[in-house]
Formats: structure tokens, C-alpha cells, sequence
């Protein structure tokens, strides 16, 4: 067994930052989020950085250049490859302490890790990379789960605004946002919805023995409430189509004139293929006035 020399706590008071920032959460725009500053230690956060440096060169996966997408993109996903360090973090960031720390912060309840990382991991991008604004995928179809919040921590000590690089939050129609510089020891979590739109699009210009490294955290659970369901059959994970100046994700005219309930039984997700009889009925009585609802229940002859 490994003997990891740490002499600092390597996380803060996580019930109190959670109770500090859980109502800034909840009300943030233009999705919900919250960015923290300091909640490791920097001397844990120093090991993984010397680690990020000497992991095996095979267990990366670079990514294919997409000139729509992204670009530079580096990503070590598997545990293989991590040192004693980036194991320990990930595995404090997958603990039941911090596990409740989302939860109580975010509101969502029983939420899952992924072991698999799947897009999770260390990602690193050189200069000249961008990752382009984008809604993320919400289900992960080996274990049969939801994302439903992403965690980023950024490890990129002395790091200058100039060089770029800052993670946008946009909502679906680009018309509010809000950036955070990738600045050490930075976390910043945020909602996985359908119009939850992030990414850093303008290519990052530091050094070229500079890069901008980061941690990535999925969180998911086993079920969705009804109405994120349904957000999520009418908006499916995509880039921005931009050419110059970006442009709003599209929906098809169809969806804007059909109620959110029967547009997802018309065109299910991938992850469903239609709504459970409970969940359609809850979805409905959402939408349908209660005199119709009564008036239906009794021509069935069941109690209102």
C-alpha cells in the first residue's frame, strides 16, 4: 500500500461551504452553479500537478481536431494511469462526505459516480486549444444512469486572464452568461440540463510549455424528476453552429408549437423510449387544467 505524506486536511469545512453557498446555487444564472476558490489544499493540488506531468504518455487519449468542436484536447479518463495523488483526489471526490457536500449544495439527491470516468478524468489543453460552447450528454448507457452535474477543478498555478481559457455559462439562447478563469485550485459546479451551455470557445493563448489542466467530475443519478425528463427529449446534447459569431442551439419549429409532454412521446430520447404510465400521468396533470382532469377521472368512473 502507497503512504501518502500530506500534513494538511486536504479539504476544507464542506458542511459550511455547502450551507454558504447552497442558496447562490440554487438562484445563479444563467443555469444553476457556484464557483469555490481554495476548497483543497494546495498541497495536495501541488502532487497532482507534478503527477499530471509524468502519467504515461499512452494512457492519454488525444482528441480528433473538430473545427465546430474543440481542438488540443488531451484526456486521461482511466485509473490505470493516475498516480498515488490524482487517485486519492479522485477518490475523496467520489467519498460519501463529499457525496453529501454535492448534494446538500445542489439540492439533488442520491447522486452516483461513474467509475468508468467516462469524458471525466484530467484534461489538459495546449495553446491554441478551445472547446466550444456546448450542451453536455446526460446518460451513460453502460451503467443506465443520468448526469445531472458536472465538477471542474482547475489546476493551473500563476495562470493570467489574458491567456484565455475561462469556462462560459451560457443559457440556450446566448442572451445571459457569466466566466470563471481557470485560476488554481478553482472548482466550479454546475447543473447537466438541456440548456445548460458551457465551454471556452476563443482559442487560449499562454506559453507554449504552458497548458490549461483541469480535474473533471460527473455526478448522475439513477432517476429523473419529470420535468427534467422531459427538457431532456426535446433538447438533445450538442455543439453551437457558428461560423464567426455563435448561434443559438436550434429546436425544430415542430417543438415549439407541441406541448413538452406529447413532443416526448412523439420523438422519445435515446435513453427512453417513452415515459412510464406514472410518469406520463404526472406530466400531464402538470399541463392539463384540473376541471378537465376531474372531468376526465369521473367519465372513468374513479374518485376525483
Amino acid at each position: 500500500m502507497i503512504s501518502l505524506e500530506l500534513k494538511e486536511d486536504p479539504v476544507g469545512d464542506l458542511e459550511a461551504a455547502a450551507a454558504a453557498k447552497k442558496a447562490e446555487y440554487q438562484s445563479a444564472k444563467p443555469f444553476p452553479h457556484c464557483c469555490f476558490d481554495n476548497l483543497f489544499s494546495d498541497e495536495l493540488l501541488e502532487k497532482v500537478v507534478e503527477e499530471f506531468e509524468s502519467h504515461q504518455t499512452d494512457h492519454w487519449q488525444h482528441l480528433r481536431s473538430r473545427p465546430q468542436a474543440s481542438q488540443g484536447k488531451s484526456i486521461l479518463d482511466g485509473r490505470e494511469g493516475y498516480g498515488p495523488y490524482s487517485a486519492y483526489l479522485f477518490n475523496l471526490l467520489s467519498s460519501p462526505r463529499f457525496l453529501r457536500f454535492v448534494e446538500e449544495l445542489t439540492g439533488i439527491p442520491g447522486l452516483i459516480v461513474d467509475p468508468y470516468f467516462q469524458g471525466g478524468g484530467l484534461h489538459e489543453i495546449k495553446a491554441g486549444g478551445f472547446l466550444e460552447l456546448h450542451t453536455d450528454f446526460n446518460w451513460q448507457g453502460h451503467l443506465h444512469i443520468y448526469r445531472r452535474l458536472n465538477l471542474l477543478l482547475y489546476l493551473n498555478k500563476d495562470w493570467k486572464e489574458e491567456w484565455g481559457g475561462a469556462l462560459e455559462l451560457w443559457d440556450r439562447d446566448l442572451k445571459e452568461g457569466k466566466k470563471y478563469p481557470p485560476f488554481w485550485n478553482r472548482v466550479v459546479i454546475q447543473h447537466v440540463t438541456a440548456d445548460a451551455m458551457h465551454g471556452f470557445p476563443d482559442p487560449i493563448c499562454c506559453p507554449e510549455d504552458r497548458s490549461r489542466k483541469s480535474l473533471a467530475m460527473w455526478y448522475y443519478t439513477s432517476e429523473l424528476p419529470t420535468n427534467v425528463q422531459v427538457g431532456y427529449n426535446l433538447c438533445a446534447p450538442a455543439f453551437v453552429d457558428r461560423k464567426g459569431e455563435a448561434k443559438p442551439l436550434a429546436r425544430p419549429f415542430w417543438r415549439k408549437l407541441v406541448p413538452p409532454v406529447f413532443a416526448t412521446l412523439i420523438k422519445p430520447s435515446e435513453h427512453t423510449k417513452t415515459f412510464s404510465q406514472q410518469q406520463f400521468r404526472g406530466a400531464l396533470t402538470s399541463f392539463l387544467p384540473p376541471v378537465l382532469i376531474e372531468a376526465f377521472q369521473k367519465l372513468r368512473g374513479r374518485p376525483v
